[in-house]
């Protein structure tokens, strides 16, 4: 009887590894997504049968949980094919089955409900677009006083310095003040600017003789684009009564490139001008080259939304070429004055 105890209890100790080895291989193989294989260790898993189809069907379970409807399908008629009787795996196949096609619907019905929603964002958009065209042209017919933008403004305070390489004494500094205006017409697609200033410098500083400008620009600008690149036709007087001075009185026209009120901040605005001095135009001009510009800073303390007062700062240089000698000046100017319908 002894002997009979000490057989059965190693029976048992050898039989233990055994199950839980295949128990491991079934695990792996339904990790695997290997129903070939499951269907195999099934087959070969004698009394441990029904626990190891429960083992699957649990797998099953989980998968279907995380909605992999097609590998919990294939585990659970795998089980199927090894015991048709197995009721558990025909509700779950049954369950499966039917989860599977609420799925697809509920997939197919997203995907009408997003195109649908597609095509309604593609008609708004469209419908928004014919209205924004719409009031664009109703823009372009409507011109009132509102589009054209008036500055006006006085420049108390103004320096001159002018260089020469044809007098003894070669430079000068002067000071003075003036005034100036600006018309504009401001569109959709296009502004025009025509702005005109005169400054009278008779305090001399240094060197000798007073000075006197008057400087006209007509600018053309397109505000569709993010930078206004601008394109400029100008017109320059020069009056001095210096000995030192080559010419006296000099007038000349001008071209010009450059941006014509960048905003840099809210109300805050730039605009500089390169411009090629058409000084060969002069009568007894025998000038070889000229080049002249300009760069302004503006600021806009808003009264009200189309009137307010402007604090400006402007800069001009020309210099004029002969052989190998020139004359140059460069003048700063503060200007305060009143700007209305700027938008």
């Amino acid at each position: 009887m002894k002997n009979v105890k000490i057989l059965a209890a190693l029976l048992i100790f050898a039989v233990t590894p055994l199950v839980a080895q295949d128990f491991g291989a079934l695990d792996q193989a339904v990790n695997d997504g290997n129903c070939d294989l499951v269907l195999s260790i099934l087959e070969s898993s004698g009394s441990d049968a029904s626990k190891m189809e429960e083992r699957v069907l649990d797998a099953a379970g989980n998968l279907v949980m995380a909605s992999n409807y097609d590998l919990a399908m294939e585990l659970t008629e795998t089980v199927l094919l090894f015991n048709m009787d197995n009721s558990r795996a025909q509700e779950m196949y049954t369950s499966i089955e039917k989860a599977k096609k609420d799925k697809i619907r509920e997939e197919k019905e997203a995907l009408i409900v997003a195109e649908q929603k597609k095509a309604e964002l593609k008609a708004q958009r469209m419908a928004d677009y014919k209205v924004s065209v719409k009031e664009y042209y109703r823009s372009l017919a409507k011109v009132s006083y509102r589009n054209f933008p008036l500055e006006a403004g006085l420049i108390p305070l103004s320096f001159n310095l002018s260089s020469t390489d044809f007098a003894e004494e070669s430079s000068a500094m002067r000071y003075g003040f003036g005034a100036e205006f600006k018309a504009s017409f401001v569109h959709p697609g296009i502004r025009l600017d025509l702005g005109l200033d005169y400054i009278y410098q008779p305090v001399i500083l240094s060197g000798q003789g007073e000075k006197s400008d008057l400087n006209m620009r007509a600018a053309v600008t397109s505000p569709v684009f993010p930078i206004p690149f601008s394109v400029s036709a100008a017109y320059k007087s020069r009056w001095v009564t210096s000995d030192a001075s080559l010419y006296k009185v000099l007038s000349f026209p001008a071209i010009g490139i450059g941006l014509d009120g960048f905003e840099i901040l809210p109300d805050f605005s730039m605009t500089a001008f390169l411009d090629f001095d058409l000084c060969s135009s002069a009568a007894d001009s025998m000038i070889d080259f000229a080049l002249g510009g300009e760069v302004s800073f503006k600021y806009v303390f808003r009264v009200k939304p189309l009137i307010g007062i402007y604090l400006a700062e402007k800069n001009r240089f020309d210099i004029f070429v002969i052989d190998s000698s020139s004359e140059s000046y460069l003048d700063a100017a503060l200007s305060v004055g009143i700007i209305l319908n700027e938008r």
